[in-house]
């Protein structure tokens, strides 16, 4: 889920930026170049790259514990 927004707010920066330049209208642009220093903020991508694996590593926890035997025979 991080990731997605991640990737989604990656989206609306570009599309802000090019609205901006189309439309010459300076807020736009400026309202981007803020958001692509939150992308680009090593904090976000360090707190999203433990998000990620916490998320597979509980995901296959709950697999192995729900009571179904998983492993082939």
């Amino acid at each position: 889920m991080a990731t997605i927004l991640y990737v989604l707010l990656f989206i609306i920066t570009l599309t802000l930026n090019e609205a901006g330049k189309i439309l010459l209208f300076e807020p736009f642009r400026i309202t981007a170049y803020r958001m692509m220093t939150i992308i680009v903020s090593p904090f976000l991508l360090i707190l999203i790259i433990p998000a990620n694996y916490f998320f597979k590593y509980n995901n296959k926890a709950q697999q192995t514990t729900d009571g179904v035997n998983n492993t082939p025979e």
